[in-house]
């Protein structure tokens, strides 16, 4: 009889081919749509292929071509997803007029001249009359696209909003290989083998979310495992890093009290204090000037899609409290009752002292299925300690949610039902059967585990 690891490496390759041809399927369709279900496939196909590639020999050679050939496939497609890339593009000419983003949406009247001046991309920017929500780092990092799509369109590589898109697309790309480099030496170090890596590598979501609609999350996510990763640096670097990692996606800011156990507490709080409220305060003056809470504001209160959680606690508060009261809106109040929970969490962990991977794995968990908006691309903040995790170590509440979170970052592509419908009719409406098809098998693991040991 074929021994086990043979038979393990042709189940990794017949999953990854299935995988690859699924989400090739799932991005060339045409006029820039995508086929869900198709991509649905591809993400139960990557999964399958994180149960068995630990079980055979898969390489890192390996490894890498099937990363290199996931994102080359949507690379090859348009942005599909999501029209952010044209939103972080107006942010960068924005500032790089000399205006602020934090205070002028891109339909005020004082940036008419600009709008005129890049009508193409403006016409591109969704929810024009909110100003930007987006941290100061990155801003910077649009800018820095922004610079970069101006020399690529005086050289003709590209020009318009093609230009912006390939850019902000190359920063997504090479922070998505920064962040398979760091969890590989990370891996290294504790001497697990690259099989480890497929959650990250393989995903098809990271790929379409990234090299296809250069979502900026992914940037936060390599400078907040530069910070937390073994010997990576003194205290006061690794406080900095994981600063800009806060500046960028508020996230990671959680992570602080966790990755201050390894040594130097005092010098890595104070750096990490100091760098983010540097980085902080352009968007906190801009706020004060303003007089009102921005984009951020916002989206923290209004904001809601696909959530399931949240939904539960919101809908049975509708008949009870009055709408625009304040905190008795039953809106926000939903909203401080699951920020409560998510902060309760933290502080349990912090006084369990976890390591910061075991940490930011649960922490991340609770946001995404707590949280009032979920995006397909917000569960890419649960691949990198997915990588990490030692289920040998877990808790029987902490392997569930890992199991779940898995089965979320297979069936999150379910949600571009929802943005296919959108496209077609104008209207955002969600099936039923979405929120529990994406959170359901989650929240199933997670109260089996909590409730096996009182029946055993």
């Amino acid at each position: 009889m074929p021994s086990a690891e043979p038979r393990a490496a042709g189940r990794t390759a017949l999953a990854y081919a299935v995988l690859l041809g699924a989400f090739t399927w799932g991005v060339a369709a045409p006029d820039g749509a995508v086929r869900p279900l198709a991509l649905v496939g591809a993400g139960l196909a990557w999964w399958a292929a994180c149960g068995v590639a630990v079980r055979g020999p898969l390489s890192w050679r390996a490894l890498l071509l099937g990363f290199v050939l996931l994102r080359s496939v949507a690379w090859a497609a348009a942005p599909a997803t999501s029209g952010d890339l044209w939103r972080y593009a107006w942010e960068a000419e924005v500032w790089l007029a000399g205006e602020n983003p934090y205070l002028l949406a891109p339909s005020a009247p004082e940036l008419a001249s600009l709008a005129a001046q890049l009508s193409e991309l403006h016409q591109l920017v969704e929810h024009a009359e909110i100003p930007a929500a987006y941290p100061p780092i990155a801003q910077l990092a649009f800018v820095g696209a922004a610079l970069l799509a101006r020399a690529l369109d005086a050289s003709a590589v590209c020009d318009g909003p093609q230009a912006y898109a390939v850019s902000l697309r190359l920063l997504a790309l090479v922070a998505d290989g920064a962040v398979l480099l760091l969890l590989r030496r990370w891996l290294v170090a504790s001497g697990r083998p690259p099989a480890a890596l497929v959650p990250w590598a393989w995903s098809p979501l990271l790929a379409l979310e990234f090299a296809g609609a250069a979502h900026f999350d992914v940037l936060a996510i390599a400078l907040a495992l530069a910070a937390l990763g073994p010997a990576l640096g003194p205290p006061a670097l690794r406080g900095a890093l994981l600063a800009l990692a806060a500046a960028t996606k508020l996230l990671p800011a959680a992570f602080a009290a966790f990755a201050a156990e390894r040594g130097g507490r005092g010098r890595f709080l104070a750096a990490f204090g100091f760098v983010f409220a540097l980085a902080a305060a352009p968007h906190v003056l801009a706020l004060a000037r303003s007089g009102h809470g921005g984009g951020l504001a916002t989206y923290a209160s209004v904001w809601e899609s696909s959530s399931l959680l949240f939904r539960a606690l919101e809908r049975p508060l509708w008949p009870l409290l009055p709408s625009g009261a304040g905190w008795l809106d039953a809106k926000l109040l939903a909203r401080a009752l699951v920020a409560a929970a998510w902060l309760g969490i933290l502080a349990a962990l912090v006084r369990r002292r976890w390591a910061p991977e075991r940490a930011a794995l649960v922490l991340c968990g609770a946001f995404l299925l707590l949280s009032p908006t979920f995006h397909p691309w917000y569960a890419a903040w649960a691949a990198p300690w997915l990588v990490l995790r030692r289920p040998e170590d877990e808790q029987p509440l902490e392997r569930a949610l890992a199991r779940g979170l898995t089965l979320l970052l297979a069936l999150a592509p379910a949600q571009y039902v929802v943005l296919e419908r959108w496209r077609a009719d104008g209207v955002w409406s969600e099936p039923v059967w979405l929120a529990p098809l994406m959170f359901g098998p989650a929240l199933c693991l997670l109260l089996h585990a909590a409730l096996r040991p009182r029946a055993t």
